[in-house]
């Protein structure tokens, strides 16, 4: 049975918005590398890390890390605080949605 006029404007009002997020935060979690890092950050419960520590442990350069943690950050996944010549990366803990992502990775990783 076809949708009649208002059906339709109703469910074009609820689904246009001007900032969707969720296309960028999947875009940010789909490239593995990406993910990966994201999945390092999470493991440190909000806890800041050095980008050269990122990039030791991922086995990558500074500027390819760089350029990942500039995507991730965005997407509004993570946050950044440079302190002199360091940047420290953190999850945004006090981000409802990111929290959603982060308790769907912790249950993906538990199977």
């Amino acid at each position: 049975m076809p949708l009649t006029t208002g059906q339709v404007k109703t469910i074009q009002k609820t689904i246009v918005t001007g900032q969707d997020r969720l296309p960028v935060i999947f875009n940010a979690v789909s490239d593995p590398t990406r993910c990966r890092i994201f999945r390092l950050l999470m493991v440190t419960h909000g806890e800041d890390v050095k980008v050269s520590d990122i990039a030791h442990i991922m086995g990558m350069t500074l500027p390819a890390i760089s350029q990942q943690l500039k995507i991730l950050e965005q997407s509004g996944l993570i946050s950044r605080e440079k302190l002199g010549q360091v940047v420290y990366y953190r999850v945004k803990t006090d981000d409802l949605l990111v929290n959603s992502i982060v308790k769907i990775i912790q249950e993906e990783q538990e199977r």
